[in-house]
């Protein structure tokens, strides 16, 4: 049974035929680490996604200042929950995630800009999503990829909710520390029932009001990352084949 390839594969494919028949095209070592790197980014969100969606079931190992193991424990079953850490190893997660989860876009909007040329990236270092729609705006409206990614720059909930949790991770780092923990008497053990994320990271003090709970939170998020990839690169596509050549003209 072949195997089905992802958008992003076929997406490669095409560039690789286009950049034989023209060497002179693009840059394409700029192209390749860019498109891996947008590969690299998800599975790093995939991973830390993961890790967050089971952290009540995940084992910790506490540390000493020097960095020695003193032990590891089961947070939903030990006897004596160690809050501290808890809430270091939460942050540290969901740190990683929305960072990995802007990265890929910033990476994306690298590979874009490498294969329709927009601008120089040896002096024009500060390129991100925004940075490339506004270059399609002006320059190549008819695109697919700029109507597509525009859309969701002007009505996603989940791409808003990513820049408040980017920013707010990027200048203080901490999003959770609110913690439910319940001890059970008959097996003697406290229980970690629920990590909150607050309503609005960017503003303080953090307030609770929309009961966000970590898990079935970032579980959610999630769920848009992948799809919203591969559909760019489906877009991207269909640019590729109306441009019929490299670099894309549309």
């Amino acid at each position: 049974m072949a195997i089905r390839k992802s958008q992003s594969e076929k997406f490669k494919e095409e560039i690789e035929n286009y950049y034989n028949e023209n060497k002179q095209s693009i840059i394409k070592s700029d192209f390749d680490i860019f498109h891996f790197s947008v590969q690299q980014k998800l599975w790093e969100s995939t991973y830390y996604s993961n890790e967050i969606v089971n952290f009540y079931e995940n084992d910790f190992a506490y540390h000493d200042n020097q960095g020695e193991t003193i032990q590891t424990a089961t947070i939903s079953t030990g006897l004596n929950l160690n809050k501290l850490e808890i809430t270091r190893y939460c942050n540290l997660y969901i740190g990683g995630y929305f960072m990995s989860v802007m990265s890929i876009f910033d990476s994306l909007a690298h590979e874009v800009n490498t294969l329709f040329k927009f601008l120089n990236s040896k002096t024009q270092t500060k390129i991100y999503l925004y940075t490339i729609i506004n270059e399609f705006k002006k320059k190549m409206p008819n695109s697919e990829f700029y109507k597509f990614t525009s859309e969701i720059l002007s009505n996603k909930g989940w791409w808003k909710i990513l820049g408040k949790f980017r920013n707010a991770i990027t200048h203080e780092g901490i999003m959770a520390k609110d913690i439910d923990i319940s001890f059970d008497a008959i097996v003697g053990k406290e229980i970690l029932k629920k990590i909150h994320l607050p309503d609005n990271p960017q503003k303080r003090p953090f307030t609770y009001k929309k009961d966000y709970e970590i898990q079935s939170f970032i579980e959610n998020h999630h769920k848009n990352i992948p799809s919203t990839i591969e559909s760019c690169y489906k877009k991207l596509i269909k640019d590729l084949e109306n441009s019929k050549k490299l670099p894309i003209q549309v």
